[in-house]
């Protein structure tokens, strides 16, 4: 099975028992029996496994950080699904400070831009930590892609260009420059 389908379906089955969690907990305390299915709501959660949860136990991260080439696919896959559960901003995150100081492939960086996009085309994402990925992914064609966006009929993707194209003006007059 592809990554993308394994991040797919193993972030809703997660978010489904998240989910169970916080409807079973309504009834904890109408007694033993209320109690026993929020605990198994509980376990059921935390005995949840899934292959893209090794990219956040601490030698996932690791091996991440220097460059895995397994790790560092798992996670350009799990940006490009940009999947919604439990942490999953956190692990986003993680992911982006890391590859962004790597030396990616063309292909990697390539995945990573269209992800990129991706997320700053749709209204309910593009936090902060894209910005830093988006820098430090720049290329004529990207930025051109982006700045198409200012002619958008859509204000908000107006806005969200703008952004991300200040945000990389002031990265590249920066000493952390993409270059650097």
């Amino acid at each position: 099975m592809d990554k993308h389908e394994i991040i797919r379906r193993d972030s809703e089955a997660y978010q489904v028992l998240y989910r169970k969690i916080h409807e079973t907990f309504q009834h904890r305390d109408e007694g033993p029996v209320g109690f026993k299915v929020w605990e198994a709501a509980c376990d059921a959660f935390h005995r949840f496994d899934s292959p893209m949860f090794e990219l956040v136990t601490d030698e996932g991260l690791a091996r991440l950080s220097a460059g895995d080439a397994e790790l560092v696919d798992w996670a350009t896959a799990y940006l490009e699904t940009d999947p919604f559960h439990f942490r999953s901003g956190y692990y986003k995150s993680w992911f982006i400070r890391r590859l962004k100081r790597l030396a990616l492939t063309p292909d990697q960086k390539e995945r990573l831009r269209v992800g990129a996009l991706r997320a700053f085309d749709d209204p309910k994402r593009a936090p902060s930590y894209y910005l830093r990925l988006a820098a430090s992914l720049q290329s004529p064609d990207f930025l051109t892609l982006i700045s198409s966006r200012l002619e958008s009929p859509y204000p908000e993707l107006r806005r969200r260009a703008r952004q991300l194209l200040d945000y990389v003006e002031d990265f590249n007059r920066s000493s952390r420059n993409a270059r650097s």
